[in-house]
């Protein structure tokens, strides 16, 4: 990943842990209109293909709509982040993945696949920041 970072860091409050996980990945454009997540490694090491790395069902549309150019540079975080332009929601889970709701924009929801949840350490996070460099 050429472009990936990835942090995560423990907050303590009102005597409950939460670990704060933060990461930054690039997105593109194929030649035939796809949007894939810029992640070999999740294919290196034998998780998945290309495929997996599709970003459909309104995660292609956002990704559209914030950078029409067909390349962005995302940062993630299950913790509010400073100028975060997407707030996700999570409302279902099922064994492919999970889908998100958001509000002020044209699509409103956004499914993620099991790649996300392999971000995250095995878990969809209840809320999604993201922040679009």
């Amino acid at each position: 990943m050429k472009n990936a970072v990835m942090n995560a860091k423990y907050i303590f409050s009102s005597g409950k842990t939460s670990l704060v996980q933060t990461y930054t990945f690039d997105f593109y454009r194929d030649s035939n209109g796809k949007w894939y997540i810029d992640y070999p490694e999740y294919i290196d090491s034998g998780f998945g293909t290309k495929a997996n790395l599709e970003m459909v069902a309104g995660a292609d549309t956002m990704l559209e709509h914030f950078a029409p150019n067909g390349k962005a540079t995302c940062t993630f975080s299950n913790a509010a982040l400073e100028n975060y332009q997407i707030n996700l929601r999570r409302i279902l889970v099922d064994p492919w993945g999970a889908t998100y709701m958001m509000s002020g924009f044209p699509f409103k929801s956004v499914w993620l696949c099991n790649v996300s949840k392999f971000i995250f350490k095995g878990a969809h996070p209840k809320s999604l920041y993201i922040h679009i460099h």
